[in-house]
């Protein structure tokens, strides 16, 4: 009986392990665009025409963001955690790929902009 608790266990527990998906968001000035992280292929591109893009993760979600406005700028970031923890961050954009961290849940990327000295 014991043996079939734990089977029974470890079934649930590996029914409800989701896969991690990769979410590729690439930046160059005003221009945005979504690709598939395993073929490069572009789902979607668009306009940055607010003062913050804003980008939607599931918890266990992984953002792959490429900051690639070529020259020495950088964008405000601001990353909101599943427990309502938000962190604001300045990244350089020149070139740059990040990885959101374990547990954000929503990523809001500013316009790009002169590096304060």
């Amino acid at each position: 009986m014991k043996k079939l608790t734990i089977g029974i266990g470890l079934i649930i527990n590996a029914l409800s392990i989701q896969a991690q998906d990769t979410t590729c968001i690439y930046f160059n000035n005003i221009d945005v665009c979504e690709f598939n992280y395993k073929t490069s292929e572009i789902i979607f591109c668009e306009k940055q025409l607010r003062d913050f893009y804003t980008i939607k993760l599931e918890l266990g979600d992984v953002l792959c963001l490429d900051l690639s406005d070529g020259r020495d700028l950088e964008r405000e970031t601001k990353l909101l955690f599943y427990d309502g923890d938000l962190r604001n961050y300045t990244l350089n954009s020149k070139n740059n790929v990040y990885f959101s961290p374990k547990g954000v849940v929503e990523v809001q990327i500013g316009r790009e902009k002169l590096k304060q000295k």
